[in-house]
This record gives structure tokens, sequence and C-alpha cells, in this order.
């Protein structure tokens, strides 16, 4: 199952991410977790190639 999640929360996991906040020319346009909180994934999007980009993450335990 899957859930959006907030900027907040967004924000949190996006430190995680070796650029952090950073995404340059792909800013992030979606987002959402698992219900059990283990996982979450990002979709970014280029607009000037009409690209799109997803990135998963995992909590590890």
């Amino acid at each position: 199952m899957r859930r959006k999640i907030p900027q907040w929360e967004f924000d949190f996991y996006a430190l995680a991410l070796p650029r952090g906040h950073a995404f340059g020319e792909e800013p992030p346009v979606a987002a959402w977790g698992s219900n059990d909180g283990n996982g979450c994934g990002i979709v970014t999007h280029n607009p000037e190639s009409d690209s799109f980009h997803v990135i998963v993450m995992r909590r590890r335990v």
C-alpha cells in the first residue's frame, strides 16, 4: 500500500539523499511512502527534456 507523504516528511527523507535537497534541474513533483514507513518514492521532472525519474528509498533497520 502507499500513501502521499506531506512536505515536512519529504524534506526529512530528502536529507538522506547523497545531495540532500539539491535536485538541480529535476525538482520533485510527487512523493509517496509505504504504510509501514519502511520505504518511500520520489518522482522528479526535468522540464527541459520533459523526462521523469523515480527515486526509491527504504529504511535500514
